[in-house]
């Protein structure tokens, strides 16, 4: 079956409103959970309650995409994206060793991390006054 057409409310401005996109990619989820497709639906819901600011329902939908896709799972983006969560959260240790252990596992996502350092990145670090693990 075919998620796409429950996706139409995905949002297309950095700044939308992302609840209708985390509802319609909720859905899609409780219509067909065991979709090949489900893994890349999952990285984009936990993408998108990060970018709302919902890091505690962004690391609930990891923990669910590793507990029932482990091989599925076993992707740099999602070491990436659970690092994002951390440094989110404010726990930059936990956001290094996180970045660190998806490195070693998928060396091709050294740029990356790279990236991670990055000033824009930096800046919301810099603002609480801490730099160290970067």
């Amino acid at each position: 079956r075919d998620l796409h057409p429950i996706l139409p409310s995905f949002p297309t401005r950095r700044n939308s409103d992302l609840g209708p996109a985390i509802e319609g990619l909720s859905k899609a989820l409780e219509l067909d959970a065991t979709n090949e497709r489900a893994p890349d639906v999952m990285l984009a819901l936990a993408r998108l309650h990060l970018q709302a600011k919902d890091s505690g329902g962004a690391l609930e939908v990891l923990d669910s995409l590793q507990a029932s896709f482990p091989v599925q799972s076993d992707r740099a983006e999602v070491f990436l994206l659970r690092g994002d969560i951390y440094r989110e959260l404010g726990d930059f240790q936990l956001a290094q060793e996180t970045y660190q252990e998806g490195l070693a596992e998928h060396p091709e996502a050294a740029e990356a991390v790279e990236q991670r350092k990055a000033p824009s990145y930096l800046d919301s670090l810099e603002s609480l006054g801490y730099l160290g693990y970067f």
